[in-house]
């Protein structure tokens, strides 16, 4: 799979995430230009410089609360067509609830394995990269 035009901006703090993300999409052999970020303050800057295909965000992100991130986004007309999707440990349905009402995409549980985490990514990158249309 060799899709270079669509973007995407990554919002997550944590290295091993990063790290795992990265690995996991070389090994599948998928080409999509990721840009890592870790605040929500860079996600905006990054928006300002260029819009990507789709925006991962970490539910537990820190300091501004995922609600607020989601609001933002989806209320400035430049971003608000823009795909973001959740990233979670939460099992908690409020939680994906609140996600959702507030403009997420889609929300993702975080796999608990090696194997899970390929599979999850590997499914994740062929729909949002592949089948859907994004800008």
């Amino acid at each position: 799979m060799n899709n270079t035009k669509k973007l995407v901006f990554m919002l997550v703090a944590d290295q091993d995430d990063r790290y795992l993300t990265s690995c996991t999409l070389q090994e599948l052999g998928h080409k999509v230009p990721i840009r890592f970020l870790s605040h929500s303050t860079q996600l905006f800057f990054a928006l300002k410089e260029q819009t990507p295909s789709i925006i991962l965000i970490d539910y537990n992100i820190a300091p501004e609360p995922i609600v607020e991130i989601l609001k933002q986004l989806k209320s400035d007309k430049r971003y608000a067509s823009v795909p973001v999707i959740v990233l979670t440990d939460s099992p908690l349905w409020h939680d994906h609830a609140q996600c959702y009402r507030h403009g997420a995409s889609t929300v993702i549980k975080k796999p608990e394995t090696s194997e899970m985490t390929t599979q999850k990514i590997s499914t994740f990158f062929d729909y949002w990269v592949n089948v859907a249309e994004t800008l």
